[in-house]
């Protein structure tokens, strides 16, 4: 009767183990969306300003030292002009030290947005101030804009 007992419980087992990975198995993960795919999703859900542009390869290492070649995919999107301090940047960054690294670099242009509009504009003061630098996974994000919440929760929904 015992011998019953634990075949039939070692069958049960190993049935959930089986439908357990083929549900897994099933699942796509959510981190295929690329980060322009993200900032679109972003656009869509939160207002943002419509100066908002593409920073290059080649601004992002001059203007900030960010060497884009050790992020996976990334998007750094900012207000066009140096009056505002919209930013949003997502990279995908698989190594441990370069996300530390990024993460710094990013606190850094944060700083520098906060130092730029103290006793200038207390309105973008504000956005600098409340704005965000984060990691989640393989991603490093910076969110500056009057509703971080929200951008944030749009992108920790879709990686």
């Amino acid at each position: 009767m015992k011998k019953n007992i634990l075949i039939i419980l070692g069958i049960i087992v190993v049935v959930l183990v089986v439908v357990l990975v083929a549900m897994n198995m099933n699942k796509t993960p959510k981190s295929n969306v690329t980060c322009e795919e993200l900032y679109k999703k972003i656009s869509e859900k939160v207002s943002l300003p419509s100066e908002m542009i593409a920073r290059s390869d080649s601004d992002l290492d001059m203007r900030y030292g960010i060497d884009t070649t050790k992020a996976e995919d990334y998007i750094f999107m900012a207000n066009s002009t140096s009056y505002f301090v919209d930013t949003i940047a997502i990279f995908k960054v698989k190594n441990t030290e370069d996300k530390k690294t990024l993460e710094s670099q990013l606190m850094a242009i944060k700083k520098q947005a906060m130092d730029s509009m103290n006793n200038y504009d207390a309105e973008q003061y504000k956005i600098a101030t409340d704005g965000i630098v984060y990691v989640n996974g393989e991603y490093v994000v910076l969110i500056m804009t009057s509703d971080v919440n929200k951008v944030k929760a749009v992108i920790n929904e879709n990686i």
